[in-house]
């Protein structure tokens, strides 16, 4: 029952950040505060959040490898987190490796975290001209040493920066049970 109970609660959480629809509004005006979401006009959400899921199926369903899933994947992301902040979300979170992605080859495993860290380093510059603090949730001792020390430089960088407006998340090594495991905490700390 209190299982239930929290995965209700988390749920409701995260269904209350999630888009799944986004395209911009259509014709000459250009809107940073509402965008067209099927029929109708909507306000941006202050925190959207993306499962980046299937970049290697589509990378195979094209004729491509896994390794061109998750590269293309990768370079969409990067455009898409630029586009979320440009429309007016202050908070943009990108669930990237799950618990059960650990159960991949280690080639295909090292190779996500290899892109993920170039990426990092190639869209640091974006994220100090545009205040973007990033933040990193999940099993992180999990990760490659070289990917560790990266993310705490961002963090450090995060703690001493005032002047940040917008956040992103980075959701790596994580799964329901590490969600239900924070949330517990969370409530708590909070009796």
């Amino acid at each position: 029952m209190w299982y239930c109970f929290c995965l209700l609660i988390f749920l409701l959480l995260q269904l209350s950040t999630i888009s799944f629809f986004i395209r911009p509004l259509k014709g000459n005006r250009r809107s940073t505060n509402s965008l067209a979401l099927g029929s109708g006009k909507v306000k941006i959400p202050e925190h959207i959040a993306y499962i980046c899921d299937g970049n290697g199926r589509w990378g195979i369903e094209n004729n491509l490898t896994r390794a061109d899933g998750h590269r293309v994947g990768a370079n969409r992301t990067v455009e898409i987190v630029k586009s979320s902040f440009e429309l007016g979300s202050r908070v943009v979170t990108l669930y990237l490796f799950s618990t059960e992605n650990w159960s991949r080859p280690i080639d295909e495993i090292m190779y996500i975290f290899n892109l993920l860290e170039s990426h990092l380093m190639s869209f640091s510059q974006y994220l100090y001209d545009n205040k973007v603090r990033i933040k990193v949730i999940g099993q992180v001792e999990k990760l490659p040493l070289t990917l560790q020390n990266l993310i705490k430089t961002f963090n450090k960088e995060a703690i001493n920066d005032n002047g940040s407006e917008k956040t992103l998340i980075l959701a790596i090594s994580y799964g329901l049970l590490i969600h239900l495991t924070y949330l517990l905490t969370y409530l708590q700390s909070q009796m």
